[in-house]
């Protein structure tokens, strides 16, 4: 069965079918650039959203206004819509906890240092770094071997370890409450991942070993703060081999205001990334039944998503594409740093909406398309320069979404929800 992309819609006469994704482009991932108020929300994303029909959309959106209006319409074209609202957690449909998919070691490795790595990034020191990450894994290790049954074991009982981990001096190290529950993993297997490491910190002075689990506290108050925790105790987890075969969406709303929220989100994209990838390794051919689409409005916003520079190299065969907007190249390369370049090597769609003085950007447009820096950095608003395999470089008008019969009848679902719910879209709609 060949799987199904919906097309693109990059400007006035540039609309690119998605039947094109191994023919003449490589990939169906694109990379879209332009300062704030440029157009490429209106002019790229509505448009494209309103076109399909085959792709199941994963959707990022810091105004949550914008994110329920979509929602309604994405619900009125027959898609079963999941919200993921982290800035206020009790509205939203769904919740996410990272240990319900964690598979091996690894993964729990890979889980802490994504955690810790929050904290991290606003200290230049590496040391603390370096031991929170296996403090954390151990206590998550813990969690899951001490629980009845692994497989409901969840975040909120790491947290409650956590909570109860407080070092107090004993000879050269330290001892905690939890010295106890160790003893009997120690019981089971002597040289266990959970037991080695939290020996390993156990045997720090006491003032390092706060220091590390100060370390490890700053990571978990970021990550996961009370709201959060009381939504994944209450909220169902998104079925991602459901979500895979049925006509679904789902949009995550975070603020453009509280940085934070993001870290907490970007954990989602990599835990989900990395089940969509998993899933479609067992599926006819290696590729999803439906194309899953992820649309992030402000893709380098705060956070880097945690080996996304990696797994965008195989999102094409397993039948998953990325539409990354920015606000400059440099702030793909401030928050991606080499990665950056992996990204764009990896998308065989580029555009750039004029309006600001990016230099960095305009450079990388003009060299690109061959055109002089002044003729690029000073082009109107309204236009657009498309960048695209097998095809020459476009300076084109950009997409006239509003005049557009599909942009109209947006409208007109959004009308109707906001007099059905008494002026506030708002409302719960996807439940």
């Amino acid at each position: 069965m060949t799987l199904k992309r919906d097309p693109i819609v990059l400007g006035a006469s540039c609309i690119l079918s998605g039947d094109d994704v191994g023919k003449i482009r490589p990939n169906a991932n694109a990379l879209i650039v332009g300062t704030s108020g440029c157009g490429k929300s209106t002019s790229v994303i509505l448009p494209t959203v309103c076109r399909m029909h085959y792709s199941n959309p994963i959707m990022s959106y810091a105004k949550e206004r914008d994110a329920y209006a979509m929602a309604s319409y994405l619900k009125a074209k027959g898609y079963m819509v999941h919200v993921l609202n982290i800035v206020h957690p009790q509205q939203s449909t769904i919740s996410f906890d990272p240990l319900l998919s964690l598979e091996s070691i690894e993964d729990i490795d890979a889980l802490a240092a994504s955690i810790v790595d929050s904290a991290i990034r606003q200290s230049a020191d590496d040391y603390w770094q370096a031991k929170a990450k296996p403090l954390l894994a151990s206590l998550i290790t813990a969690a899951i071997l001490n629980g009845d049954d692994a497989c409901s074991v969840g975040m909120v009982d790491v947290l409650k370890l956590f909570d109860r981990l407080i070092p107090k001096e004993s000879g050269y190290g330290v001892e905690t409450e939890l010295d106890e529950m160790f003893q009997r993993l120690a019981e089971a297997d002597s040289d266990g991942y959970a037991v080695r490491e939290y020996r390993s910190w156990h045997a720090l002075p006491y003032r390092t070993a706060s220091c590390v689990r100060d370390t490890v506290a700053a990571a978990l108050s970021i990550v996961f703060p009370e709201a959060i925790r009381k939504m994944m105790q209450e909220k169902p987890q998104l079925d991602v081999e459901r979500f895979v075969w049925h006509q679904e969406a789902l949009i995550v709303i975070t603020s453009a205001v509280d940085t934070a929220q993001q870290e907490y989100a970007n954990l989602f994209y990599r835990d989900t990334e990395r089940q969509l990838l998993r899933y479609a390794a067992g599926c006819p051919g290696g590729q999803l039944p439906r194309e899953i689409r992820y649309i992030f409005d402000d893709f380098a916003c705060s956070a880097p998503i945690q080996g996304f520079a990696n797994d965008i190299s195989l999102f094409r065969s397993a039948g998953i594409s990325a539409i990354m907007l920015l606000q400059s190249e440099q702030q793909l390369e401030t928050i991606y740093k080499e990665g950056a370049a992996i990204i764009r090597q990896n998308c065989a769609v580029y555009a750039y909406f004029p309006g600001g003085f990016d230099d960095r950007s305009c450079e990388i447009v003009s060299r690109r398309m061959g055109l002089l820096y002044e003729d690029v950095l000073y082009a109107p608003m309204g236009k657009v320069f498309i960048m695209q395999s097998g095809h020459k470089p476009l300076h084109i008008d950009r997409y006239d979404t509003l005049h557009a019969q599909e942009y109209q009848d947006y409208l007109r679902v959004i009308k109707d929800q906001f007099h059905q719910k008494g002026g506030d879209v708002n409302e719960k709609i996807c439940a």
